[in-house]
């Protein structure tokens, strides 16, 4: 983690949002399609995808590789959730000794999915770890990762002019996966169960899943690979401007701290780089006087932003800690408790945010 102490981080900062924003470096064959690039450097910029999904980006993603996916969400999602801690009860590594349930791989990424009831092997105690995933067996696995996480999809239809060819085992995910806006089809209202999922379809699988575990709306684009709908949630809004009317200035400031405030709680979950506070919109202290009668709406801004700084702030304490020289048991300790510290603030925010878009309409 980088130092958060001295006056030129915000300067660090701006840099790396900058970096993060800029197409991966790849050689051309390791280039995301147009339809997926923004979600997929997105998600790598989130630390969200494993290296050994980084690239290939059109070939077939192995069983393997979507379990090493799948494990990287669960890893983050648990890091920023506090009531998801047990899912270090299922974070075996090379130090334990218990046996691994496959004899093709000893990879415990997959051992901890096939324990925590997400995925299955393929019979005779093996796992198959480099054959192709179809659609349909994607869809299941990442209805069974809600599942685990105690955040059950919604029970929906699938919608496609191809369900006949669904399998029944799958037909409940795809129609949960598919109402949740997490996978679609391929093109002609088609979903292609057994057709192989590629390595981008996949990240961009991945990302939508944790934005939905998040809470969140998820990024826009089919994840499909043949549609898009354009434009990338995890945009900043463009600069805020306290000229206009109060409808503009105010949805102009909101979505701005939204933005930013949802970039503190995934930076918090996933332990990487936090948005400077040097960054956030100032909510002018004139606007109360220009805008009579919207003065609840805007002091909620206010409430919301200040709850955003107290959450950065503590990124120096996390830094602090690990000068401190304690044990990495208590490092571990009170680390855990600041984070779960800044989610607390992360909420707080979202609250004053709600009520300050109610007070606004």
């Amino acid at each position: 983690m980088k130092s958060f102490l001295s006056k030129g981080i915000s300067i660090f900062m701006a840099a790396a949002i900058s970096i993060s924003s800029l197409p991966v470096m790849a050689m051309a064959s390791d280039t995301p399609s147009d339809w997926a690039v923004n979600q997929v450097n997105s998600a790598i910029s989130y630390g969200l995808i494993p290296e050994t999904v980084q690239g290939r980006y059109q070939d077939n993603i192995t069983r393997e590789e979507f379990a090493e996916l799948l494990d990287e969400v669960c890893n983050d999602y648990s890091g920023g959730k506090g009531s998801f801690i047990f899912w270090d009860n299922y974070n075996w590594n090379e130090y334990n000794t218990d046996g691994h349930p496959f004899t093709d791989t000893q990879n415990f990424a997959v051992k901890r999915m096939y324990c925590a009831g997400i995925m299955s092997g393929t019979g005779n105690g093996k796992f198959s770890p480099n054959a192709p995933l179809t659609r349909e067996q994607a869809a299941t696995m990442i209805n069974n990762l809600f599942t685990f996480c105690s955040k059950a999809l919604p029970a929906a239809n699938a919608a496609f002019a191809d369900n006949g060819d669904i399998s029944a085992w799958a037909l409940d995910s795809v129609g949960k996966v598919q109402a949740a806006g997490i996978m679609s089809g391929v093109g002609n209202n088609r979903f292609a169960p057994k057709d192989n999922y590629t390595r981008e379809q996949s990240i961009v699988t991945a990302l939508k899943t944790y934005e939905v575990l998040l809470g969140k709306t998820p990024s826009t684009g089919s994840g499909s690979g043949t549609t898009s709908t354009g434009g990338n949630a995890n945009t900043a809004p463009s600069a805020n401007t306290t000229s206009g009317d109060f409808n503009t200035t105010f949805q102009q400031l909101y979505d701005e701290l939204k933005y930013y405030n949802d970039s503190i709680e995934i930076a918090n979950a996933t332990e990487s780089m936090p948005p400077s506070a040097d960054d956030f919109p100032e909510i002018d202290s004139s606007l109360k006087n220009q805008f009579a009668g919207k003065e609840l709406a805007i002091g909620y801004l206010e409430a919301a932003r200040k709850e955003m700084v107290k959450a950065v702030s503590c990124w120096i304490d996390i830094e602090i800690y690990g000068m401190m020289g304690y044990t990495q048991g208590t490092l571990t300790s009170r680390t855990r408790a600041k984070r779960e510290e800044i989610q607390q603030h992360v909420d707080k925010a979202n609250e004053y945010l709600n009520k300050a878009y109610s007070a606004a309409n």
